[in-house]
């Protein structure tokens, strides 16, 4: 199917893939599945037959998607939905990779524009109670953490505690790159540690992912 996506790795845990969805068929971009999430067999039967996979960062996605590559020829690109940044570049990625159809790109500049226009009045307004606050993050994958990141400066919300259960070497210098100096970056961190610096850099927001949350 020319100009089709598969959605791989959003779960739509809070209906944010219907929103997704809603981006893209707005892009001109067909959704032929989302895998897992809320998908249908009738729509992962029909996967095979998109023309590009969205990957949202997962180990085992990953790998699904480069399975689907050597088997049926698709593509795959890797993107984040956190933050109106990284959100951005997911969609223009996917109107670039569809260069062959203008009428994508020009429909995703128009939306981007309409949807930062009408976003950013109420990020003014949530910076009045959290600029200057502090947030920890912990989560699975490095990946997300670089988007939380990029996303809690939108808010000029300082970053004191960052890392991830998974990262390599080269992930976390990125991460030392993207926070402040003082910043504790850790790896594979137990619960106790985790709260001890939570304490000690006196952080008002703790972001983890379902599993790390679990642990505390």
């Amino acid at each position: 199917m020319p100009d089709s996506i598969n959605i791989l790795g959003e779960f739509n845990i809070g209906g944010e893939t219907w929103i997704i969805k809603k981006y893209y068929e707005a892009m001109g971009v067909k959704v032929v599945s989302g895998i897992t999430g809320d998908g249908r067999v009738e729509e992962v039967q029909q996967a095979r037959n998109a023309a590009l996979n969205v990957v949202q960062c997962s180990g085992s996605v990953t790998h699904l998607a480069k399975q689907m590559e050597e088997a049926y020829g698709i593509p795959f690109i890797k993107v984040s939905y956190f933050g109106i940044e990284d959100t951005s570049d997911a969609l223009y990625q996917v109107a670039v990779h569809f260069n062959k159809s203008p009428d994508i790109l020009k429909k995703t500049q128009e939306l981007i524009k309409k949807e930062v226009k009408d976003i950013v009045p109420r990020l003014e307004n949530m910076k009045k109670d959290l600029e200057g606050k502090k947030a920890a993050i912990y989560v699975g994958g490095a990946f997300k953490a670089f988007s939380l990141i990029k996303a809690l400066k939108t808010l000029d919300m300082e970053v004191v505690l960052a890392g991830s259960q998974t990262g390599t070497k080269e992930d976390y210098e990125v991460l030392r790159q993207m926070c402040n100096d003082g910043t504790v970056i850790l790896d594979d961190s137990k619960p106790l540690e985790l709260a001890k610096y939570a304490v000690e850099k006196d952080a008002d927001l703790f972001i983890g992912g379902v599993k790390e949350i679990c642990k505390l």
